[in-house]
């Protein structure tokens, strides 16, 4: 008699198990699957070498070299301000 009840209740564990963790009897497909990851698509441009490539447009303003005119002869040249800070802040 033990037996036979072990049995049954192995039995009836063994069905509760199943109903709980088991697969549903009608089981939907995944559609997506977050852990898997689609390969990325190639863009075919890229296997191609790079052709008619157009040249920067150059601005005239920044191609021409200015000089600068400095006069050494005791005139003011424009840095009498950078000067006075200087004074001061040695001061």
């Amino acid at each position: 008699m033990k037996k036979i009840l072990m049995t049954t209740a192995a039995a009836a564990l063994t069905l509760g198990l199943l109903g709980a963790c088991g697969a549903p009897a009608e089981e939907e497909p995944m559609l997506d699957d977050p852990a898997v990851e689609e390969p990325a698509v190639e863009d075919p441009a890229m296997d191609e070498p790079i052709e008619d490539v157009e040249e920067p447009a150059v601005d005239e303003e920044f191609e021409t070299e200015e000089e600068i005119d400095v006069d050494v002869d005791g005139e003011e040249t424009g840095d009498e301000f950078a000067d006075d800070e200087e004074e001061e802040a040695t001061n």
